[in-house]
């Protein structure tokens, strides 16, 4: 986890190499990281994205999880009161249907 202002990034990174990449035969080189962004805004509300920096492309695959990051984030944003916005469709199709 860092911060830097208004901005909070959490960080799972993992080093793939020797790994198997699943057919047995190549291995993984090098780290697979992945990166949630919070950027806390007015009235407790922020908003997230995610990002990743992975393997050469003659690597293979690796199984990811976005929750494996986001979860215990999200968990600690809810305890502090921050709730998360809504994406633009969401805020779209609320305005249309009359629910806020």
């Amino acid at each position: 986890m860092t911060a830097d202002g208004d901005r909070i990034t959490g960080t799972w990174s993992t080093n793939l190499s020797g790994q198997p990449a699943g057919d047995g035969g190549i291995t993984l080189l090098g780290n697979a990281t992945w990166s949630w962004h919070v950027t806390l805004l007015d009235g407790g509300l922020y908003k997230a994205s995610m990002s990743s920096r992975n393997w050469p492309d003659d690597g293979g695959y690796f199984t990811f999880k976005s929750s494996w990051v986001a979860d215990p984030m999200k968990q600690v944003l809810a305890d502090h009161g921050w709730q998360r916005r809504k994406n633009p469709f969401a805020r779209a199709w609320g305005a249309l249907t009359g629910r806020h």
